[in-house]
Protein backbone atom coordinates (compact mmCIF):
# COMPACT_ATOMS: atom_id res chain seq x y z
CA UNK A 1 0.00 0.00 0.00
CA UNK A 2 1.63 3.22 -0.73
CA UNK A 3 0.34 6.55 0.80
CA UNK A 4 0.50 10.10 1.01
CA UNK A 5 1.78 11.83 3.65
CA UNK A 6 0.38 15.54 4.83
CA UNK A 7 3.12 17.51 7.06
CA UNK A 8 2.82 20.58 9.00
CA UNK A 9 4.76 23.58 7.01
CA UNK A 10 7.24 24.17 9.98
CA UNK A 11 10.93 23.20 9.94
CA UNK A 12 9.77 19.84 11.77
CA UNK A 13 7.47 19.06 8.79
CA UNK A 14 6.00 16.57 11.13
CA UNK A 15 3.50 14.25 9.08
CA UNK A 16 -0.01 14.87 10.74
CA UNK A 17 -2.21 12.78 8.36
CA UNK A 18 -1.88 9.83 6.12
CA UNK A 19 -4.06 9.09 3.29
CA UNK A 20 -3.65 5.57 1.59
CA UNK A 21 -3.89 4.65 -1.44
CA UNK A 22 -3.08 0.70 -3.75
CA UNK A 23 -1.05 2.37 -6.41
CA UNK A 24 1.65 5.48 -6.78
CA UNK A 25 0.37 8.47 -5.87
CA UNK A 26 0.67 11.00 -9.69
CA UNK A 27 -1.43 14.20 -8.22
CA UNK A 28 -2.34 15.91 -5.57
CA UNK A 29 -4.76 18.72 -5.09
CA UNK A 30 -6.45 21.33 -2.34
CA UNK A 31 -9.46 23.07 -3.12
CA UNK A 32 -9.58 26.75 -3.15
CA UNK A 33 -11.37 27.14 0.71
CA UNK A 34 -8.91 24.39 1.62
CA UNK A 35 -11.34 21.95 3.01
CA UNK A 36 -10.99 19.07 0.10
CA UNK A 37 -8.10 17.18 -0.72
CA UNK A 38 -8.30 14.98 -3.82
CA UNK A 39 -4.99 12.20 -4.56
CA UNK A 40 -4.36 10.06 -7.60
CA UNK A 41 -3.51 6.83 -7.74
CA UNK A 42 -3.11 4.54 -10.06
CA UNK A 43 -6.56 4.71 -12.38
CA UNK A 44 -8.86 6.28 -9.65
CA UNK A 45 -8.71 9.91 -7.83
CA UNK A 46 -9.96 9.85 -3.75
CA UNK A 47 -11.79 13.10 -2.78
CA UNK A 48 -10.96 13.56 1.11
CA UNK A 49 -11.91 15.52 4.38
CA UNK A 50 -8.96 17.32 5.19
CA UNK A 51 -10.22 18.12 8.75
CA UNK A 52 -11.29 14.69 8.95
CA UNK A 53 -9.38 12.90 6.91
CA UNK A 54 -11.98 10.62 6.14
CA UNK A 55 -12.71 9.16 2.34
CA UNK A 56 -15.57 11.47 1.06
CA UNK A 57 -15.48 9.66 -2.39
CA UNK A 58 -13.89 7.67 -5.35
CA UNK A 59 -13.96 8.83 -9.21
CA UNK A 60 -12.50 5.84 -11.31
CA UNK A 61 -11.18 6.06 -14.85
CA UNK A 62 -10.04 3.15 -17.25
CA UNK A 63 -6.18 4.05 -16.84
CA UNK A 64 -3.80 5.99 -14.58
CA UNK A 65 -5.13 9.01 -13.61
CA UNK A 66 -2.36 11.68 -14.57
CA UNK A 67 -3.64 15.40 -13.73
CA UNK A 68 -6.36 17.09 -11.05
CA UNK A 69 -7.81 20.67 -10.44
CA UNK A 70 -10.90 21.66 -8.23
CA UNK A 71 -12.80 24.95 -9.65
CA UNK A 72 -12.57 28.51 -7.63
CA UNK A 73 -15.46 27.56 -5.61
CA UNK A 74 -14.16 23.93 -4.63
CA UNK A 75 -17.49 22.39 -5.79
CA UNK A 76 -16.28 20.86 -9.28
CA UNK A 77 -13.35 18.64 -10.04
CA UNK A 78 -11.51 17.69 -12.98
CA UNK A 79 -9.44 14.74 -13.48
CA UNK A 80 -6.99 13.86 -16.62
CA UNK A 81 -6.21 10.25 -17.59
CA UNK A 82 -3.94 7.98 -20.43
CA UNK A 83 -7.66 6.59 -21.07
CA UNK A 84 -7.96 9.40 -23.29
CA UNK A 85 -10.30 11.68 -21.58
CA UNK A 86 -10.83 14.30 -18.94
CA UNK A 87 -13.50 13.85 -16.59
CA UNK A 88 -15.39 16.69 -14.73
CA UNK A 89 -17.09 15.45 -11.78
CA UNK A 90 -18.58 17.24 -8.11
CA UNK A 91 -17.02 16.64 -4.69
CA UNK A 92 -19.54 13.39 -4.43
CA UNK A 93 -18.23 11.40 -7.02
CA UNK A 94 -21.06 12.12 -9.49
CA UNK A 95 -19.72 12.39 -13.14
CA UNK A 96 -20.72 15.49 -15.40
CA UNK A 97 -19.00 15.44 -18.07
CA UNK A 98 -16.10 13.38 -20.64
CA UNK A 99 -14.06 15.56 -22.36
CA UNK A 100 -12.58 12.85 -25.19
CA UNK A 101 -9.05 13.48 -26.96
CA UNK A 102 -7.40 11.01 -29.19
CA UNK A 103 -4.45 9.66 -27.05
CA UNK A 104 -3.37 10.39 -23.62
CA UNK A 105 -4.21 13.49 -21.27
CA UNK A 106 -1.69 14.93 -19.35
CA UNK A 107 -2.83 17.70 -17.96
CA UNK A 108 -6.23 19.67 -16.58
CA UNK A 109 -6.70 22.92 -15.75
CA UNK A 110 -9.74 25.77 -14.55
CA UNK A 111 -9.77 29.13 -15.77
CA UNK A 112 -9.46 31.73 -12.76
CA UNK A 113 -13.41 31.94 -12.81
CA UNK A 114 -14.29 28.16 -13.12
CA UNK A 115 -16.37 28.67 -15.97
CA UNK A 116 -13.65 27.17 -18.33
CA UNK A 117 -11.90 24.12 -18.24
CA UNK A 118 -8.49 23.23 -20.71
CA UNK A 119 -6.94 20.18 -21.34
CA UNK A 120 -3.49 19.10 -23.11
CA UNK A 121 -2.76 15.64 -24.58
CA UNK A 122 -0.18 13.68 -26.24
CA UNK A 123 -3.21 13.94 -29.85
CA UNK A 124 -1.23 17.18 -29.87
CA UNK A 125 -3.93 19.75 -29.09
CA UNK A 126 -4.92 21.71 -26.22
CA UNK A 127 -8.41 22.16 -26.37
CA UNK A 128 -10.56 24.43 -24.33
CA UNK A 129 -14.29 23.65 -22.90
CA UNK A 130 -16.97 24.66 -20.71
CA UNK A 131 -18.21 22.92 -17.14
CA UNK A 132 -20.70 21.12 -19.24
CA UNK A 133 -18.61 19.30 -21.19
CA UNK A 134 -18.88 21.09 -24.60
CA UNK A 135 -15.60 22.15 -26.63
CA UNK A 136 -15.10 25.73 -27.11
CA UNK A 137 -11.70 25.42 -29.54
CA UNK A 138 -9.01 23.07 -30.14
CA UNK A 139 -5.41 24.12 -30.13
CA UNK A 140 -3.31 22.21 -32.52
CA UNK A 141 0.58 21.51 -31.78
CA UNK A 142 3.57 19.97 -33.69
CA UNK A 143 3.69 17.29 -30.87
CA UNK A 144 2.44 16.10 -27.53
CA UNK A 145 1.27 19.21 -25.64
CA UNK A 146 2.89 18.79 -21.95
CA UNK A 147 1.55 21.84 -19.95
CA UNK A 148 -0.94 24.25 -20.33
CA UNK A 149 -2.30 27.28 -17.62
CA UNK A 150 -4.22 30.44 -17.75
CA UNK A 151 -3.48 33.75 -17.42
CA UNK A 152 -4.94 35.64 -14.30
CA UNK A 153 -7.75 37.19 -16.44
CA UNK A 154 -8.39 34.04 -18.21
CA UNK A 155 -8.58 35.74 -21.45
CA UNK A 156 -5.00 34.14 -22.33
CA UNK A 157 -3.77 30.62 -22.35
CA UNK A 158 -0.41 29.14 -22.32
CA UNK A 159 0.74 25.55 -23.82
CA UNK A 160 4.05 23.78 -23.53
CA UNK A 161 4.86 21.26 -26.12
CA UNK A 162 8.56 20.15 -27.41
CA UNK A 163 8.07 22.53 -30.32
CA UNK A 164 8.02 25.23 -27.55
CA UNK A 165 5.57 27.31 -25.66
CA UNK A 166 2.79 28.95 -27.29
CA UNK A 167 0.17 32.03 -25.96
CA UNK A 168 -3.39 31.74 -27.14
CA UNK A 169 -6.75 33.89 -26.85
CA UNK A 170 -9.11 31.69 -25.65
CA UNK A 171 -12.43 33.49 -25.37
CA UNK A 172 -14.62 33.26 -28.73
CA UNK A 173 -14.44 37.17 -29.79
CA UNK A 174 -10.77 37.28 -29.13
CA UNK A 175 -10.03 33.67 -31.18
CA UNK A 176 -11.66 35.19 -34.15
CA UNK A 177 -9.63 38.20 -33.71
CA UNK A 178 -6.41 36.24 -33.41
CA UNK A 179 -7.21 34.00 -36.47
CA UNK A 180 -7.87 37.13 -38.77
CA UNK A 181 -4.84 38.90 -37.49
CA UNK A 182 -2.94 35.51 -37.86
CA UNK A 183 -4.18 34.03 -41.37
CA UNK A 184 -5.30 37.48 -43.15
CA UNK A 185 -8.54 35.56 -44.67
CA UNK A 186 -11.86 34.65 -42.79
CA UNK A 187 -11.87 30.83 -42.02
CA UNK A 188 -12.49 27.92 -43.66
CA UNK A 189 -15.54 26.04 -43.22
CA UNK A 190 -13.45 23.00 -41.65
CA UNK A 191 -11.09 25.33 -39.16
CA UNK A 192 -14.74 27.13 -38.10
CA UNK A 193 -15.58 23.95 -36.96
CA UNK A 194 -12.54 22.40 -35.63
CA UNK A 195 -11.47 25.92 -33.93
CA UNK A 196 -14.49 27.27 -33.37
CA UNK A 197 -16.86 24.18 -32.44
CA UNK A 198 -19.92 25.63 -33.92
CA UNK A 199 -21.92 24.48 -36.94
CA UNK A 200 -21.83 26.00 -40.07
CA UNK A 201 -24.90 27.57 -40.03
CA UNK A 202 -23.17 29.67 -37.63
CA UNK A 203 -20.39 30.58 -39.39
CA UNK A 204 -18.84 33.98 -38.45
CA UNK A 205 -16.45 35.84 -40.16
CA UNK A 206 -13.23 36.73 -38.74
CA UNK A 207 -12.85 39.35 -40.59
CA UNK A 208 -15.35 42.03 -40.78
CA UNK A 209 -14.12 43.39 -44.33
CA UNK A 210 -12.73 39.92 -45.91
CA UNK A 211 -15.42 37.97 -48.34
CA UNK A 212 -16.83 34.82 -46.68
CA UNK A 213 -14.57 32.03 -47.71
CA UNK A 214 -15.76 30.24 -50.34
CA UNK A 215 -15.12 26.94 -48.76
CA UNK A 216 -18.57 27.61 -47.06
CA UNK A 217 -20.49 27.48 -49.81
CA UNK A 218 -18.73 24.16 -50.94
CA UNK A 219 -18.92 22.38 -48.21
CA UNK A 220 -23.18 23.39 -48.65
CA UNK A 221 -22.61 21.80 -52.05
CA UNK A 222 -21.04 18.86 -50.91
CA UNK A 223 -23.79 17.74 -48.36
CA UNK A 224 -26.97 18.83 -51.03
CA UNK A 225 -24.98 15.93 -53.13
CA UNK A 226 -25.67 13.45 -50.52
CA UNK A 227 -29.36 14.10 -51.96
CA UNK A 228 -30.54 13.11 -48.46
CA UNK A 229 -33.88 15.72 -46.74
CA UNK A 230 -31.67 16.38 -43.95
CA UNK A 231 -28.83 16.77 -45.77
CA UNK A 232 -29.95 19.66 -47.83
CA UNK A 233 -31.79 20.72 -45.78
CA UNK A 234 -28.31 21.79 -44.07
CA UNK A 235 -27.24 23.20 -47.12
CA UNK A 236 -30.02 25.85 -47.39
CA UNK A 237 -29.40 26.69 -43.67
CA UNK A 238 -25.33 27.04 -44.59
CA UNK A 239 -26.49 29.09 -47.90
CA UNK A 240 -28.81 31.17 -45.94
CA UNK A 241 -25.89 32.29 -43.74
CA UNK A 242 -23.45 33.06 -46.39
CA UNK A 243 -26.21 35.08 -47.55
CA UNK A 244 -26.86 36.79 -44.04
CA UNK A 245 -23.24 37.83 -44.04
CA UNK A 246 -22.42 38.50 -47.45
CA UNK A 247 -26.20 39.94 -49.43
CA UNK A 248 -24.02 40.10 -52.70
CA UNK A 249 -22.53 36.55 -52.75
CA UNK A 250 -23.02 34.19 -55.69
CA UNK A 251 -24.11 31.18 -53.59
CA UNK A 252 -23.31 28.89 -57.25
CA UNK A 253 -20.15 30.50 -58.42
CA UNK A 254 -19.62 27.83 -61.53
CA UNK A 255 -23.23 28.83 -63.49
CA UNK A 256 -22.96 31.94 -65.79
CA UNK A 257 -25.74 33.96 -64.03
CA UNK A 258 -25.40 34.69 -60.38
CA UNK A 259 -27.78 32.51 -57.98
CA UNK A 260 -28.59 34.04 -54.51
CA UNK A 261 -31.59 31.83 -53.87
CA UNK A 262 -30.16 29.08 -50.99
CA UNK A 263 -32.97 26.76 -51.21
CA UNK A 264 -33.27 26.83 -55.56
CA UNK A 265 -29.39 26.31 -54.70
CA UNK A 266 -29.47 23.79 -52.65
CA UNK A 267 -32.02 21.78 -54.39
CA UNK A 268 -29.50 22.20 -58.18
CA UNK A 269 -26.74 20.89 -55.73
CA UNK A 270 -28.30 17.81 -54.68
CA UNK A 271 -29.81 16.56 -58.37
CA UNK A 272 -26.79 15.41 -59.35
CA UNK A 273 -26.78 12.84 -56.25
CA UNK A 274 -30.08 12.38 -56.70
CA UNK A 275 -28.78 10.96 -60.84
CA UNK A 276 -25.76 9.39 -58.87
CA UNK A 277 -28.15 7.07 -56.66
CA UNK A 278 -30.98 6.60 -59.80
CA UNK A 279 -27.67 5.31 -61.86
CA UNK A 280 -27.10 2.85 -59.05
CA UNK A 281 -30.01 1.30 -58.77
CA UNK A 282 -30.47 1.00 -62.75
CA UNK A 283 -27.10 -0.41 -63.28
CA UNK A 284 -28.24 -2.73 -60.79
CA UNK A 285 -31.20 -3.64 -62.32
CA UNK A 286 -33.90 -1.87 -59.81
CA UNK A 287 -35.23 -0.19 -62.55
CA UNK A 288 -38.73 0.99 -60.88
CA UNK A 289 -36.44 2.68 -58.01
CA UNK A 290 -34.61 4.36 -60.52
CA UNK A 291 -36.94 5.58 -62.77
CA UNK A 292 -38.89 7.09 -58.98
CA UNK A 293 -35.37 8.76 -58.32
CA UNK A 294 -34.44 10.43 -61.47
CA UNK A 295 -38.06 11.62 -60.79
CA UNK A 296 -37.66 13.22 -58.00
CA UNK A 297 -33.97 14.87 -59.12
CA UNK A 298 -36.37 16.44 -61.94
CA UNK A 299 -38.06 17.66 -59.40
CA UNK A 300 -35.03 19.49 -57.51
CA UNK A 301 -34.56 20.76 -60.93
CA UNK A 302 -36.01 20.47 -64.05
CA UNK A 303 -33.25 20.63 -66.43
CA UNK A 304 -31.19 17.85 -64.93
CA UNK A 305 -29.48 16.17 -67.10
CA UNK A 306 -30.30 12.20 -66.30
CA UNK A 307 -27.34 10.76 -68.31
CA UNK A 308 -24.50 13.31 -68.56
CA UNK A 309 -21.90 10.72 -69.99
CA UNK A 310 -24.33 10.66 -73.30
CA UNK A 311 -23.64 13.61 -75.80
CA UNK A 312 -27.30 14.49 -75.58
CA UNK A 313 -28.78 15.58 -73.12
CA UNK A 314 -31.27 12.85 -71.58
CA UNK A 315 -34.84 13.67 -69.84
CA UNK A 316 -36.76 10.57 -69.99
CA UNK A 317 -36.13 8.42 -67.04
CA UNK A 318 -37.22 5.51 -68.46
CA UNK A 319 -35.18 5.44 -71.09
CA UNK A 320 -32.27 6.27 -69.03
CA UNK A 321 -32.67 3.35 -66.29
CA UNK A 322 -32.90 0.80 -68.94
CA UNK A 323 -29.98 2.32 -70.99
CA UNK A 324 -27.78 2.32 -68.06
CA UNK A 325 -29.10 -1.11 -67.13
CA UNK A 326 -28.30 -2.77 -71.06
CA UNK A 327 -25.17 -0.54 -70.53
CA UNK A 328 -24.06 -2.77 -67.53
CA UNK A 329 -25.16 -5.82 -69.27
CA UNK A 330 -22.73 -4.98 -71.42
CA UNK A 331 -19.80 -5.27 -69.45
CA UNK A 332 -21.35 -8.36 -67.82
CA UNK A 333 -21.46 -10.14 -71.14
CA UNK A 334 -18.04 -8.83 -71.81
CA UNK A 335 -16.28 -10.36 -68.77
CA UNK A 336 -18.48 -13.94 -69.60
CA UNK A 337 -16.09 -13.67 -73.27
CA UNK A 338 -13.40 -12.77 -71.73
CA UNK A 339 -13.22 -16.23 -69.66
CA UNK A 340 -14.22 -18.04 -72.95
CA UNK A 341 -18.35 -18.33 -72.14
CA UNK A 342 -18.94 -17.03 -75.41
CA UNK A 343 -22.86 -19.12 -75.64
CA UNK A 344 -23.12 -16.82 -72.03
CA UNK A 345 -21.90 -13.63 -73.41
CA UNK A 346 -24.03 -13.90 -76.69
CA UNK A 347 -27.17 -14.39 -74.40
CA UNK A 348 -26.16 -11.14 -71.71
CA UNK A 349 -25.86 -9.12 -74.74
CA UNK A 350 -29.14 -9.84 -76.69
CA UNK A 351 -30.74 -8.98 -73.04
CA UNK A 352 -29.25 -5.83 -73.26
CA UNK A 353 -30.50 -5.17 -76.86
CA UNK A 354 -34.12 -5.39 -75.67
CA UNK A 355 -33.20 -3.01 -72.48
CA UNK A 356 -31.59 -0.44 -75.21
CA UNK A 357 -31.80 -1.57 -79.00
CA UNK A 358 -29.15 0.95 -80.37
CA UNK A 359 -26.97 0.16 -77.50
CA UNK A 360 -22.88 -0.28 -78.59
CA UNK A 361 -22.14 -3.92 -77.70
CA UNK A 362 -18.50 -2.44 -77.97
CA UNK A 363 -17.71 0.62 -76.95
CA UNK A 364 -14.38 1.03 -77.08
CA UNK A 365 -14.58 0.80 -80.72
CA UNK A 366 -14.79 3.77 -82.88
CA UNK A 367 -17.58 2.20 -84.77
CA UNK A 368 -20.76 1.03 -83.50
CA UNK A 369 -20.60 -2.90 -83.25
CA UNK A 370 -24.43 -4.37 -82.69
CA UNK A 371 -23.78 -8.15 -83.58
CA UNK A 372 -23.98 -10.02 -80.21
CA UNK A 373 -21.73 -13.37 -81.61
CA UNK A 374 -19.27 -11.67 -83.30
CA UNK A 375 -18.44 -9.09 -80.31
CA UNK A 376 -18.63 -12.32 -77.73
CA UNK A 377 -16.17 -13.73 -80.68
CA UNK A 378 -13.91 -10.76 -80.61
CA UNK A 379 -13.60 -10.09 -76.97
CA UNK A 380 -13.08 -14.25 -76.36
CA UNK A 381 -10.06 -14.04 -78.90
CA UNK A 382 -8.76 -10.68 -77.50
CA UNK A 383 -8.83 -12.29 -73.72
CA UNK A 384 -6.81 -15.57 -75.08
CA UNK A 385 -4.26 -13.63 -76.89
CA UNK A 386 -4.01 -11.37 -73.67
CA UNK A 387 -3.39 -14.93 -71.78
CA UNK A 388 -0.80 -16.08 -73.83
CA UNK A 389 1.56 -12.70 -73.47
CA UNK A 390 1.36 -13.21 -69.97
CA UNK A 391 2.32 -16.84 -70.67
CA UNK A 392 4.96 -15.91 -72.45
CA UNK A 393 6.22 -13.56 -70.38
CA UNK A 394 6.14 -16.29 -67.39
CA UNK A 395 8.44 -18.70 -69.93
CA UNK A 396 10.75 -15.95 -70.55
CA UNK A 397 11.28 -15.48 -66.84
CA UNK A 398 12.02 -18.98 -66.59
CA UNK A 399 14.40 -19.14 -69.22
CA UNK A 400 12.48 -20.65 -71.44
CA UNK A 401 13.30 -17.85 -74.32
CA UNK A 402 12.06 -20.03 -77.65
CA UNK A 403 8.40 -20.70 -76.05
CA UNK A 404 7.87 -17.05 -74.46
CA UNK A 405 8.94 -15.86 -78.58
CA UNK A 406 6.42 -18.63 -79.69
CA UNK A 407 3.89 -17.45 -77.48
CA UNK A 408 4.16 -13.61 -78.18
CA UNK A 409 3.71 -14.71 -81.64
CA UNK A 410 0.54 -16.72 -80.90
CA UNK A 411 -0.95 -13.42 -79.48
CA UNK A 412 -0.83 -11.44 -82.20
CA UNK A 413 -1.95 -14.17 -84.74
CA UNK A 414 -4.79 -14.91 -82.65
CA UNK A 415 -5.70 -10.81 -82.40
CA UNK A 416 -4.25 -8.73 -85.19
CA UNK A 417 -5.32 -5.95 -83.53
CA UNK A 418 -3.34 -7.14 -80.19
CA UNK A 419 -1.48 -4.23 -78.60
CA UNK A 420 1.24 -5.98 -76.37
CA UNK A 421 2.80 -2.91 -74.24
CA UNK A 422 6.52 -1.79 -73.50
CA UNK A 423 6.62 -3.96 -70.31
CA UNK A 424 6.07 -7.00 -71.73
CA UNK A 425 8.18 -6.33 -74.46
CA UNK A 426 10.91 -5.14 -71.90
CA UNK A 427 10.57 -8.32 -70.11
CA UNK A 428 10.84 -10.74 -73.48
CA UNK A 429 13.92 -8.38 -74.10
CA UNK A 430 15.34 -8.42 -70.67
CA UNK A 431 14.74 -12.42 -69.56
CA UNK A 432 16.30 -13.39 -73.61
CA UNK A 433 19.62 -11.22 -72.91
CA UNK A 434 20.29 -12.39 -69.63
CA UNK A 435 20.16 -15.92 -70.83
CA UNK A 436 22.56 -14.93 -73.61
CA UNK A 437 19.84 -15.02 -76.06
CA UNK A 438 20.01 -11.19 -76.93
CA UNK A 439 20.12 -11.39 -80.82
CA UNK A 440 16.98 -14.34 -80.73
CA UNK A 441 15.00 -10.72 -78.77
CA UNK A 442 16.49 -8.23 -80.22
CA UNK A 443 13.57 -7.36 -82.05
CA UNK A 444 11.37 -7.17 -78.68
CA UNK A 445 13.72 -4.59 -77.13
CA UNK A 446 13.41 -2.17 -80.13
CA UNK A 447 9.68 -2.42 -79.72
CA UNK A 448 9.45 -1.55 -76.38
CA UNK A 449 11.74 1.43 -76.57
CA UNK A 450 9.93 2.51 -79.66
CA UNK A 451 6.60 2.46 -77.50
CA UNK A 452 8.10 5.07 -75.00
CA UNK A 453 6.23 4.30 -71.74
CA UNK A 454 5.58 6.82 -69.50
CA UNK A 455 6.27 5.67 -66.49
CA UNK A 456 10.10 6.51 -65.91
CA UNK A 457 10.87 3.21 -63.57
CA UNK A 458 9.74 1.47 -66.85
CA UNK A 459 11.64 3.49 -69.12
CA UNK A 460 15.01 3.01 -67.25
CA UNK A 461 14.36 -0.49 -67.15
CA UNK A 462 13.64 -1.03 -70.93
CA UNK A 463 16.54 1.15 -71.69
CA UNK A 464 19.00 -0.94 -69.34
CA UNK A 465 17.63 -3.94 -70.95
CA UNK A 466 18.28 -3.07 -75.01
CA UNK A 467 21.93 -1.93 -73.66
CA UNK A 468 22.45 -5.32 -72.36
CA UNK A 469 21.05 -6.61 -75.59
CA UNK A 470 23.08 -3.97 -77.10
CA UNK A 471 26.10 -5.49 -75.69
CA UNK A 472 25.67 -8.88 -76.35
CA UNK A 473 25.18 -8.69 -79.74
CA UNK A 474 28.72 -6.16 -80.65
CA UNK A 475 26.78 -2.74 -80.55
CA UNK A 476 28.91 -1.80 -77.86
CA UNK A 477 28.50 2.19 -78.37
CA UNK A 478 24.72 1.57 -78.62
CA UNK A 479 24.61 0.17 -75.12
CA UNK A 480 27.08 3.39 -73.89
CA UNK A 481 24.44 5.30 -74.75
CA UNK A 482 21.46 3.56 -73.49
CA UNK A 483 23.50 2.83 -69.91
CA UNK A 484 24.32 6.21 -69.47
CA UNK A 485 20.44 7.56 -70.26
CA UNK A 486 19.78 5.14 -67.34
CA UNK A 487 22.85 6.38 -65.09
CA UNK A 488 21.33 10.52 -65.85
CA UNK A 489 17.82 9.00 -64.39
CA UNK A 490 18.98 6.82 -61.28
CA UNK A 491 19.11 7.94 -57.77
CA UNK A 492 20.40 4.83 -56.82
CA UNK A 493 24.26 5.01 -56.18
CA UNK A 494 25.37 1.78 -56.44
CA UNK A 495 24.10 0.89 -59.24
CA UNK A 496 24.52 4.20 -61.44
CA UNK A 497 28.38 2.97 -59.89
CA UNK A 498 28.11 -0.48 -61.53
CA UNK A 499 26.65 1.65 -64.75
CA UNK A 500 29.62 3.32 -64.96
CA UNK A 501 32.17 0.81 -64.62
CA UNK A 502 29.66 -0.92 -67.51
CA UNK A 503 30.33 2.28 -69.76
CA UNK A 504 33.99 2.33 -69.23
CA UNK A 505 34.72 -1.42 -69.80
CA UNK A 506 32.81 -1.39 -73.26
CA UNK A 507 34.34 2.38 -74.11
CA UNK A 508 37.54 -0.28 -74.15
CA UNK A 509 36.40 -2.04 -76.43
CA UNK A 510 35.67 -5.41 -74.04
CA UNK A 511 32.30 -6.62 -73.17
CA UNK A 512 31.41 -6.89 -69.25
CA UNK A 513 28.67 -9.60 -69.53
CA UNK A 514 30.38 -12.82 -68.98
CA UNK A 515 28.16 -15.60 -68.31
CA UNK A 516 28.79 -15.32 -64.55
CA UNK A 517 27.64 -11.55 -64.55
CA UNK A 518 24.69 -13.03 -66.04
CA UNK A 519 24.04 -15.59 -63.69
CA UNK A 520 24.51 -12.54 -60.69
CA UNK A 521 22.00 -10.03 -62.48
CA UNK A 522 19.62 -12.82 -62.96
CA UNK A 523 19.23 -13.33 -59.19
Amino acid sequence: MLCLHICHSTATEKSIAILNHQDSVWAVAFSGNGKTIATSGGNSTRIWDAATRKLISILNHQERVTAIAFSKDGNTIATASDDQTARIWDTKGNAIATLNHLNSVNVVTFSPDGKTIATASDDQTARIWNTKGDAIATLKHQGAVNAVAFSPDGKTIATGSRSGTYLHQVMAEDLRTEACHRLGRNLTAEEWQQYMNSSLDQYERTCDRIPVHRSLIAEAKNLAKKAEKEDIKTAISILKRALELEPDIDLNPNTETKETDPEVVAKKFAAPGKVEKGKNLAEQGNIERAISIFKEAQKLSPEIDLNPNTETKETDPEVVANQLFASSKVGKGKIWAKEGNIKKAISIFKEAQELSPEIDLNPDTETQETDPQLVAKKFAISAAASRKVKEGKIRAQQGKIEEAISLYEQAQKFDSDLEIGAYDWGELCRYGSLNNQAQDVLFACEKAVKLNPKNPWIQSRILSSRGLARALTGNYQGAIEDFQVYVDSTNYQEEKAQYKDWIETLKKGKNPFTSEVLEELKN
